[in-house]
């Protein structure tokens, strides 16, 4: 057998970087134990310019953020959800115009989340700018901690928040004809 040594240098963004990734890299070293790796962990618009720039070999990001070039493979797929604590007082479904009448929490500008959010919100014929935001958060850790503690809603990533669902410490909130 040939043995490959050498570095790695993979960026993603915080959902595939913490939740996703893990199990891939696990795999990998497996396979190749003497290839290390590191992971940078960013905002999916600062991985794609890092991809651009030729810092990284590989972005893993949630969005497709085009600038023409960058090449996008799928290989996997995440639903959005919207998210509450269980204390939150809200419906388990609602319409789109009760989107206005929730108090939201953001991800940052570039992040990935925030612009699937985006997009999203624009099929639903919601204008955004019209939205209560409470708070526009750093992480999807804040963003899942800020829920839990009823500081409000967001749409956040099935995969980054299953065990708070299945463990009762959020709830996720149907909205009528959307599927996200």
């Amino acid at each position: 057998t040939n043995s490959v040594s050498g570095e790695l240098l993979i960026g993603a963004s915080t959902i595939p970087g913490a939740y996703i990734l893990p199990g891939f890299a696990a795999s990998f070293k497996n396979r190749y134990p003497d290839i290390s790796f590191q992971i940078h962990i960013s905002d999916s618009a600062t991985i794609i310019k890092r991809v651009v720039n030729n810092e990284l070999y590989l972005g893993v990001v949630g969005a497709k953020i085009s600038n023409g070039k960058v090449v996008f493979t799928p290989f996997g797929k995440d639903k959005l959800v919207l998210a509450a604590s269980p204390e939150y007082a809200i419906d388990d479904e609602i319409s789109a115009d009760d989107l206005y009448e929730l108090e939201f929490l953001l991800r940052e500008q570039g992040s990935g989340t925030r612009k699937s959010i985006e997009d999203i919100l624009t099929k639903l014929d919601v204008n955004s700018n019209r939205l209560k935001i409470r708070a526009t958060l750093g992480s999807s850790t804040a963003i899942k901690e800020a829920i839990k503690s009823s500081l409000g809603v967001s749409i956040v990533s099935r995969v980054a928040i299953q065990d708070e669902l299945e463990f009762g410490l959020l709830k996720e909130i149907k909205i009528k004809g959307m599927e996200m």
